[in-house]
């Protein structure tokens, strides 16, 4: 009878430890989703700042660009009077 008891009180630890087990995997599985996820939002935000900043630079680029065809533009004017864009 004794047996029994201790046979029943340490299945029932048992018992008890096996979920604790399972819990414990179920929060390690909920943290590693977790660091995934933010790992994925890191990289695209990353992405997505690099292209903003290639964007500017190309913006940059143009907008220096239209500057030196004004300032071609204004010396043409200049010396040939009237200057067709053709646009």
């Amino acid at each position: 009878m004794a047996v029994t008891q201790k046979n029943t009180s340490l299945l029932q630890e048992l018992a008890t430890l096996k979920q604790q087990e399972q819990k414990i995997e179920a929060e390690i599985k909920d943290v590693s989703t977790y660091d995934q996820k933010n790992v994925a939002a890191s990289a695209k935000n990353k992405s997505a700042l690099e292209e903003k900043k290639q964007l500017l630079a190309v913006a940059r680029s143009q907008e220096e660009e239209l500057h030196l065809l004004r300032l071609e533009i204004n010396k043409l004017k200049t010396k040939v009077g009237h200057v067709s864009l053709g646009l």
